[in-house]
């Protein structure tokens, strides 16, 4: 009895044929389109049921060595949504309450059509509703079925009434085992290689079953050959009445993920190893260098070139110290101002042999970081204006306050450099002539800033400001 399009499909277990030729006519009448089989072979039935072949089962009460209670116990095995329609001439109250009980639709007079047919339309109806439903439930399961699968995802229950376990087919290729194996306490956790996180997965379990609380972990399982695969385990428990009944669970193969991180994380130990190698030689390097050029200036008699190479001096001790920070940070692309700026102000006053005891006074935003591009040129821009300071601020043998101010606002940077030095005159112009201004200038425009540079009656004051930038490339045009 195969289904046509359009079409219901009625089987109607009735041994008196008058009485299903009287019930067939009546079902003709209907406006749906349906065909109807009749028999009263109990395996035909069966077999009829179990071939899902039909849409609503109507069966007589009294049937040759069997009743119709029988019939509706055995298409319930069978199939539990499957509409079931008792019929009879006459059925006493409790046994139609038992066959309600058991699962029957609806009991109906065989005499009475105005309560037949109605309940014959309305059963085929909500169970083609149903059967509807199911197909695209089922469907969308396949989908998600299809994903999980692509994600190497799979699920897992373990009933903790009944004590019994469930794997699902991806959950066993994961574990590398074949379809009939039977998971349980026995045969689950010696997938788990290692002794400590057996212990933490059973006390974690335990706990969701006393308490309900989820638990998700990475580990690694050892399968019957030998492999050690990488998992995802994730679980959460399902409670009624306070008590656990169900844990439901999923495990994902991350083998291959892990594999990629660990080599991403070699990877990067390799490329900050190198980094830090590279900030090493060119701090090496460029104290060399300033060793060399100290050594020339000790050695010159004339005070001009002595001064100018203390510049030179100054400005590469600045570039050194930066790349010492970095070489001693965790990161080797930003510098924390706040943390290093100590250090940068003692190699700059260090350089100089100059008989001005000068206080400094610091002003620093904590966690205040800049990008290497835009922290070598900061520091130049300090160690040019201190270095200023000290040659001109103070006379000889004078003591002198420093103040450095240097805050961060949003996106915004400002410097604040100030003296109560000899200060400068009115309408005071940096000089372009001079390498110093030359080089703030610049540094200025790679900062893409503004500064100035004047008088406060009482001394000195420069400010910068410029805005946090996240360029890459090459730290300073000027190096």
């Amino acid at each position: 009895m195969t289904k046509k399009k359009g079409f219901f499909r009625v089987l109607l277990v009735e041994d008196n044929e008058s009485h299903a030729e009287l019930i067939e006519e009546k079902i003709s009448t209907l406006q749906e389109d349906i065909v109807v089989t009749k028999t009263d072979n109990r395996d035909d039935l069966i077999a009829i049921v179990r071939n899902d072949e039909t849409d609503l089962v109507l069966c007589d009460y009294y049937l040759p060595g069997y009743s119709g209670l029988e019939v509706l116990s055995v298409v319930r095995e069978i199939n539990q949504e499957l509409p079931f329609i008792l019929i009879t001439g006459y059925l006493p109250e409790k046994l139609a309450v038992e066959a309600m009980r058991d699962g029957a639709s609806d009991y109906i007079m065989k005499d009475n059509a105005d309560r037949l047919l109605p309940a014959i339309v309305r059963e085929l109806r909500n169970y083609s509703r149903l059967k509807e439903s199911q197909r695209v439930l089922a469907k969308n399961q396949k989908t998600i079925d299809r994903a999980y699968q692509l994600a190497a995802i799979g699920h897992w229950e373990y009933d903790v009434k009944q004590d019994k376990r469930f794997w699902s087919d991806t959950v066993k290729s994961i574990h590398r085992v074949d379809d009939s194996f039977d998971p349980n306490a026995e045969t689950t956790f010696p997938f788990i290689r290692d002794d400590h996180d057996r212990d933490l997965l059973l006390n974690a379990l335990n706990e969701s079953i006393e308490n309900g609380t989820p638990y998700e972990t990475e580990l690694e399982v050892q399968t019957p050959d030998g492999e050690h695969r990488w998992v995802r385990i994730m679980w959460e428990s399902e409670m009624e009445n306070g008590e656990c009944i169900r844990i439901l669970g999923s495990v994902q193969d991350i083998h291959g993920e892990k594999l990629r991180k660990e080599k991403l994380q070699e990877a990067l130990k390799e490329k900050n190893t190198l980094l830090n190698e590279i900030h090493h030689r060119v701090k090496n390097n460029l104290a060399v260098i300033s060793g060399m050029l100290h050594l020339q200036a000790f050695g010159e008699n004339d005070e001009r070139l002595q001064s100018k190479l203390f510049d030179s001096v100054s400005r590469i001790n600045s570039m050194a110290a930066v790349h010492e920070i970095l070489y001693k940070s965790e990161t080797f692309s930003r510098l924390d101002f706040s943390e290093s700026i100590n250090k940068l102000v003692s190699s700059i006053t260090s350089v100089f042999q100059s008989d001005t005891e000068l206080n400094v006074h610091l002003n620093i935003d904590k966690n205040l970081e800049l990008n290497i591009n835009q922290a070598i040129p900061l520091s130049l821009t300090i160690n040019e204006v201190i270095t200023n300071t000290i040659k001109h601020a103070y006379g000889k043998d004078e003591s002198g306050d420093l103040y450095i101010s240097l805050t961060n606002e949003g996106d915004k940077i400002q410097l604040v450099i100030e003296d109560y030095g000899k200060g400068i005159p009115d309408g005071f112009e940096p000089d372009d002539n001079t390498l110093g201004f030359n080089l703030i200038g610049a540094l200025t425009e790679q900062l893409e800033g503004i500064f100035s540079y004047k008088g406060t009656g009482k001394g000195t004051k420069f400010e910068l400001c410029f805005s946090k930038s996240e360029k890459k490339g090459s730290s300073n045009a000027l190096i």
